[in-house]
């Protein structure tokens, strides 16, 4: 499994693309669910859309799951997800996960 993110806005335009993103391909657990709620929730398959005000929660899920990667590649992946994260300003710009 596999993920294209990418930056929207409200009509569906991309406006910026990170590409394919495997660091979240992993088999989450009932305790990952307790853990990372917004993590788990997104969809290994379909498509999942996230808003300004729901990356908040998503970068710090992100900044503790980095912790527990030891793969290099893996941890770059999240540098790298975070760092949109952090870069979405806009109340109309959206954050989208594309699965498999």
């Amino acid at each position: 499994m596999a993920h294209e993110v990418r930056i929207e806005n409200e009509r569906g335009e991309v406006i910026r693309s990170l590409g394919v993103v495997t660091a979240l391909d992993r088999r989450w657990t009932s305790e990952d669910e307790g853990r990372f709620p917004w993590l788990t929730a997104i969809d290994p398959y379909g498509v999942t859309t996230l808003n300004y005000r729901q990356l908040k929660h998503v970068l710090h899920e992100l900044s503790a799951l980095r912790t527990q990667i030891d793969d290099l590649n893996d941890q770059r992946q999240i540098d790298d997800l975070m760092r949109w994260v952090e870069e979405v300003p806009d109340r109309h710009l959206y954050l989208k996960l594309l699965g498999d």
